[in-house]
């Protein structure tokens, strides 16, 4: 996870990514589909590594809500 973290500005820690995450990494793959999805849109529109993460977090987000 530090290695990840190099890459994006966050505040966050490396274990409260990994937290916010680790449902995306245990969904289906269609989860993993759209992750990698949303990394690859992300590089291909040179968006800032920032705003790639905080779209997956959301994503992390939208899932826990589901799943409450």
């Amino acid at each position: 996870m530090p290695s990840i973290l190099d890459d994006f500005a966050t505040k966050l820690t490396g274990a409260q990514v990994a937290k916010r995450l680790q449902l995306l990494w245990l969904m289906r793959r269609e989860v993993a589909t759209r992750v990698c999805d949303i990394i690859l849109l992300g590089h291909a529109r040179r968006e800032p590594p920032g705003g790639v993460l905080l779209e997956l977090l959301e994503l992390a987000e939208q899932y826990t809500a589901d799943t409450q």
